[in-house]
C-alpha cells in the first residue's frame, strides 16, 4: 500500500466514520487505531482521534472496513421490502 491520504480524503474518512451508528463498527475500528497509536482523547463526549496522527496503512485499513459497511448497509436497504403508506398495522 503506497497511497499517501491527502488532507481531503482524510476528511471523507472523517466524515463517514461521523455517520456510523453501529457500535459494532466503532469498536473494530477503535481497535484499528489502537494498533496504530494510543494518542487519543476521551471524555463525556466520546473519544477524539486526530486522524493526521495515523499512518497511511492504518487510514488505508479504517477506509476499507467503512468500504465494506457501507455496502453491506446499502445491500440491506436494497433487500428490504417496499410498504406502501396505506398500510395500516395493528
Amino acid at each position: 500500500m503506497n497511497h499517501k491520504f491527502t488532507t481531503e480524503e482524510k476528511k471523507i474518512v472523517a466524515d463517514q466514520i461521523a455517520k456510523i451508528t453501529s457500535k459494532k463498527l466503532y469498536k473494530k475500528l477503535f481497535k484499528i487505531i489502537r494498533s496504530d497509536t494510543n494518542n487519543y482523547s476521551v471524555n463525556n463526549n466520546g473519544v477524539f482521534i486526530n486522524l493526521n496522527i495515523l499512518s497511511d496503512s492504518t487510514l488505508y485499513k479504517i477506509s476499507e472496513l467503512l468500504k465494506k459497511y457501507k455496502e453491506k448497509t446499502s445491500s440491506e436497504i436494497d433487500t428490504e421490502p417496499i410498504f406502501s403508506e396505506n398500510i395500516c398495522f395493528h
